[in-house]
């Protein structure tokens, strides 16, 4: 059994949540409360928010993302993706796991799949993910040299 609870965004304060996202390196606008009420004002996104905490009710991870729903109505259950914008961050690897099979849990029946789009070097917590099922892709970036001349480009 784990050391860590999940809790969501309903049950942590908004200063606490703050304060962690400040306060790691990984973290960026988009694991902040301020994103999560963004997405709940947009039509058609819904935002979630899970913290891994310890015994002492300190936040050692964080899983936030939106639901985007494309066609309201009767074609929402297929039409609706979870999307990551900011990778978990987790202070460990038992903190992320815990936040992942929660997420999973959590997720069956709300989207057709989740995407999370990595944005600091986790590379070292791949295997958490591949063991839970999650499939990794490396990013694609494109560079195009705009020195060139209009011709070439």
């Amino acid at each position: 059994m784990s050391e860590y609870k999940v809790i969501d965004a309903s049950q942590i304060s908004r200063e606490k949540w703050q304060d962690f996202t400040d306060n790691n390196e990984n973290c960026n606008i988009f694991s902040t409360p301020y994103m999560y009420d963004v997405w709940n004002a947009t039509p058609g996104y819904s935002s979630f928010a899970f913290f891994a905490i310890d015994r002492n009710e300190e936040i050692k991870g964080i899983l936030s993302g939106c639901l985007e729903t494309v066609s309201p109505g009767i074609l929402s259950k297929i039409s609706t993706r979870a999307v990551l914008m900011q990778a978990p961050v987790a202070l460990d690897d038992e903190a992320l796991s815990t936040l992942l099979k929660h997420y999973i849990n959590f997720m069956k029946i709300k989207a057709v799949y989740t995407e999370i789009r990595n944005n600091y070097d986790n590379s070292s917590q791949r295997h958490i993910y591949e063991e839970l099922g999650f499939n990794y892709e490396d990013h694609l970036n494109i560079i195009v040299d705009l020195s060139q001349s209009e011709n070439i480009l």
